[in-house]
């Protein structure tokens, strides 16, 4: 069998690594990496097995969550095969960063007979849920930590921001949106036609958005989100527990961290790789004063820990995912 290479595929990996490779370059420059991996070899294991259970019972919050989205739409989707294409969803996220999402909404169309755009929907749908909490897990972070974290913003953020903005950069962004506004309205008619398939696919993912509004129990939803992002918090402290010099920081410190280093994830690289370690030492080092090699042993082992969990999750719902659903021939044969 010959197998085909996507060049497309290669190269856009290829970026992704690299990004990881800046950021893991920006994190540990300057930093004696022997002093670092001291730090690592006396973490103590028992709070990081418990990462584990706090991971798991987070993914498995979001599969109810998302179970709750499409079942409006008259689709009575299993939560276990839910909570196992959110776990190969994950792992995918780890070899090619965004194709997650595509992925868990692909494994629950095939095993739950559910058009895949209209799971796009609620995804997306998800996604802005996800983004709000964000918003607010930030606004409380500025609440809880205002002094501290308004310091940080303003000399790691905004500064460097506003130094390197320049008029030739508003003048990019000016040509770019005329670009795509001129492409927009001369495709328009092609685009909105009766006969495109894209009319039929914005159509699903409306109504995969259009469920939120239609929940049943819209408390419960937002109950599973805060106990989504309160077991992220524990995570988050059950790193500074393993480290004896982080063991005197508090729920306050894990919000701050939690916040920023969920920058880590957004950022275009293999499972936040190098991004999250990045964002998350350069909490600890600015904020807190946490010395550089201690700030990023606690950032490596938190990644990994949560990269672990990812990829052992993903690698037992594979398998599991085809031994829990049976083809409908073998049922018969049974």
């Amino acid at each position: 069998m010959q197998i085909k290479f996507s060049w497309k595929k290669i190269i856009q990996y290829t970026i992704f690594l690299a990004i990881a490779a800046l950021f893991l370059w920006l994190a540990s420059r300057g930093i004696p990496m022997e002093e670092m991996m001291g730090h690592v070899k006396n973490v103590k294991l028992w709070p990081l097995s418990l990462v584990f259970i706090g991971g798991l019972g987070s993914h498995f919050l979001r599969a109810l969550r998302w179970k709750m989205l499409i079942d409006p739409m008259g689709y009575n989707v299993k939560a276990k095969n839910t909570f196992l294409s959110i776990m190969i969803g994950y792992l995918v996220n780890l070899v090619t960063p965004r194709m997650g999402e595509v992925a868990r909404c692909g494994v629950l169309s095939v095993y739950e007979k559910v058009p895949a755009d209209k799971l796009a929907g609620t995804m997306i749908a998800e996604r802005a849920f996800d983004l709000i909490t964000l918003v607010a897990v930030f606004l409380l972070t500025y609440l809880v930590e205002y002094s501290t974290v308004n310091a940080f913003v303003q000399e790691n953020l905004l500064s460097p921001l506003a130094n390197r903005f320049s008029t030739n950069g508003l003048l990019l962004v000016a040509l770019i949106v005329i670009v795509l506004v001129g492409a927009f309205i001369a495709l328009r008619k092609k685009i909105f036609s009766s006969e495109s398939k894209i009319v039929g696919i914005i159509k699903n993912i409306g109504e995969g958005l259009g469920s939120i509004r239609r929940l049943k129990n819209p408390y419960l939803f937002i109950g599973y989100t805060i106990g989504i992002w309160f077991l992220y918090l524990f995570m988050t402290a059950l790193g500074f527990w393993a480290f004896d010099d982080l063991s005197f920081l508090s729920l306050r410190e894990a919000l701050s961290v939690l916040a920023f280093g969920t920058i880590g994830f957004v950022v275009p690289a293999p499972g936040g790789m190098g991004s999250f370690q990045y964002f998350v030492s350069l909490t600890l080092q600015e904020m807190y004063q946490i010395q550089k090699p201690l700030a990023l042993a606690y950032a490596n082992v938190s990644w990994l820990a949560q990269t672990i969990v990812l990829i052992t999750g993903g690698v037992v719902s594979l398998i599991l995912l085809p031994i829990l659903n049976p083809k409908k021939e073998e049922l018969d044969e049974k």
